[in-house]
């Protein structure tokens, strides 16, 4: 898949690296497939969306990704633990926290600038979540 390549970093943290290549509607269809079947056969995950390269998706496709994130709602709060974005721009780090101010995230997530402070961050969380 050119659009974004899906693969384990180990047992809990599937790491998606999206592209720059925009997919056609059919594409991301087909990756939404693919992450709903790995998010299926997964439990207590981390999801790590780096999106260090991607380009800004078409509406159509932004609302393909809304519309399966609340069809799959019950499936994300049952399997996912946390999300952390990989957003290098300051200002679209901004704009994603302000849309999840209006639209209440799923689970917990957070944004980093780069993939080095993303891991960082999952790594916190799963000391802190094992302690706790």
């Amino acid at each position: 898949m050119d659009f974004a390549l899906l693969n384990y970093l180990d047992k809990n943290t599937l790491h998606v690296k999206i592209s720059p290549i925009l997919p056609s509607t059919e594409e991301f269809k087909n990756y939404l497939e693919m992450l709903t079947s790995l998010v299926k056969n997964s439990k207590d995950l981390y999801l790590l969306v780096d999106t260090t390269y991607a380009s800004y998706l078409p509406s159509e496709l932004r609302k393909l990704q809304a519309d399966w994130i609340t069809d799959n709602k019950e499936l994300i709060k049952n399997t996912i633990i946390m999300t952390v974005h990989v957003i290098p721009d300051a200002i679209q780090r901004s704009i994603f926290n302000a849309i999840f101010l209006i639209q209440k995230p799923v689970v917990p997530y957070k944004l980093a600038p780069d993939l080095k402070t993303a891991i960082e961050i999952m790594d916190r969380s799963k000391i802190t979540r094992k302690v706790a």
